[in-house]
């Protein structure tokens, strides 16, 4: 699918979008096209629809034209996103990882600043428009093109504020909208990084004891079962909850066919 660059200037520069489609099991009873997003920001859809095709969510798929979309500047839509670095050396995953142990501060922001720089130089047209907002638009469009008044969706993590960004961008234009492991823009950060925080803090106390206190072999294994502890009393239980309702494709369905 094609699309504008700029939706400022919408008969100017357009790119291409890729796109996954499941027809639709049941064709006589129809009820039209879902989108669906896996999350990111970043992360592919089609190549991952396209590896499940029918098999994912059967059960949708029954009366949906189901459709998976590479958002722009991402996967196998083009132009896409690429630094051209070797991931091992130069990238955000590049090893050795950083420890505290064998932290240089002005040699890892040294690092991340060329590896920033460069992403930018080879991909400054795309950069500035791969906006939430902007994948929103695309979404509508394609929504339009495929002669739909109102869309349907299915959001997973970052999928559920693309979700709420087309709901607010577009309050007459939805149908129905599923989503699931949903993100508080205003929130959700600070308290993913805090609680990341004061995880590595603990965890980085476990490193410690272990290099320096290996004398006491029970040292380390008390400290992990109090994070264990911790973990269970937690994180398991919102993880219940969520597979829970990830669990349940009669509830998404009977959202997105309008049963409840």
């Amino acid at each position: 699918a094609t699309v504008p660059l700029d939706y400022d200037k919408p008969q100017g520069q357009t790119i291409k979008l890729h796109l996954a489609k499941s027809a639709a099991i049941d064709q006589a009873h129809k009820i039209g096209s879902l989108f669906i997003n896996f999350g990111g920001p970043g992360g592919t859809a089609a190549d991952r629809f396209e590896a499940r095709g029918q098999t994912y969510r059967p059960g949708l798929n029954q009366r949906f034209d189901i459709i998976a979309m590479d958002p722009r500047g991402v996967g196998q839509s083009e132009p896409s996103i690429d630094c051209k670095v070797n991931q091992e050396t130069t990238g955000i995953y590049s090893q050795p990882f950083t420890t505290p142990f064998n932290l240089d501060v002005g040699d890892l922001i040294a690092k991340d600043r060329r590896y920033i720089r460069r992403c930018i130089a080879l991909n400054d047209g795309i950069l500035a428009h791969v906006s939430t907002a902007n994948v929103a638009r695309d979404m509508d469009l394609l929504r339009a093109g495929l002669g739909a008044r109102k869309l349907n969706y299915l959001g997973f993590s970052y999928g559920t504020f693309l979700g709420a960004t087309y709901a607010s961008l577009f309050p007459n234009r939805y149908r129905a909208l599923v989503l699931l492991s949903g993100l508080n823009d205003s929130r959700t950060h600070d308290v993913m990084v805090q609680a990341w925080s004061a995880k590595n803090d603990r965890l980085r106390a476990v490193g410690y004891a272990y290099f320096e206190h290996n004398q006491d072999p029970l040292l380390v294994p008390r400290m992990l079962d109090a994070l264990a502890t911790e973990a269970s009393e937690t994180v398991r239980p919102a993880l219940t909850r969520t597979l829970a309702a990830y669990s349940t494709d009669v509830r998404v369905r009977e959202a997105l066919t309008g049963l409840v």
